[in-house]
């Protein structure tokens, strides 16, 4: 039985849109874009495992009841049985038709809990998984270089390093030069005599 999801508008001054998903219609959407979603749903586990389906409103109602924004036919499955409300990066998430299991932690039915994105949801044999899209890359990706090019871009980059280190050995060996000439230069000798030493030495000398 083919997957399909309708979507009708009450009417063109408003802005509400009917969403039906018959028999668990979860797919991404072409039209929505990444800056649009607000999270995407996975299914992990149960009657429709590996559908999944990008979301673009705020609030999303889960359940068995044609009149939800994602229809389950998963038994046990309440007519409305959860609630997502999306908040940025963090979600609140009701319990409305039974007790389910968020992240390892129970929520008991007509409670809910606000977490941040990644979640899992898990209620009977059903495993739901909502995650934020990725995020739009900042800079677009360059343009390849032709690989002539990068082959004369790589050998340019090792003359060059070549020059420079043989530009800067020239520059030490001139240097040293320079300092070894500032050395040489004249330096006079000048000798102290000791005359008391001089003098004993004339006594002693026989006559």
């Amino acid at each position: 039985m083919p997957l399909y999801r309708d979507i009708r508008r009450k009417s063109p001054s408003k802005l509400r849109t009917t969403r039906r998903v018959k028999y668990m219609t979860l797919f991404t959407s072409a039209s929505a874009s990444v800056r649009e979603a607000v999270t995407t749903l996975k299914v992990i586990a149960g009657l429709h495992r590996g559908a999944s389906i990008t979301l673009t409103e705020p609030v999303c109602c889960i359940g068995s009841d044609d009149s939800t924004d994602v229809m389950l036919g998963d038994p046990g499955t309440a007519p409305h049985h959860i609630v997502l409300r999306f908040y940025g990066r963090y979600i609140a998430i009701e319990a409305l038709g039974g007790d389910i299991t968020i992240n390892g932690r129970s929520v008991s039915q007509g409670t809910g809990l606000r977490c941040e994105l990644p979640a899992k949801l898990h209620f009977n044999d059903v495993a739901l998984e909502l995650s934020r899209p990725p995020a739009p890359a900042i800079f677009p990706g360059l343009p390849t270089v032709p690989v002539r090019w990068r082959k004369w871009l790589n050998r340019s980059a090792t003359l060059a390093a070549l020059v420079v280190t043989l530009g800067v050995l020239a520059f030490y060996e001139f240097i040293d030069v320079n300092q070894a000439d500032a050395n040489i230069g004249y330096h006079p000798v000048t000798a102290m005599l000791d005359e008391q030493h001089m003098m004993d030495t004339a006594q002693s000398t026989p006559q």
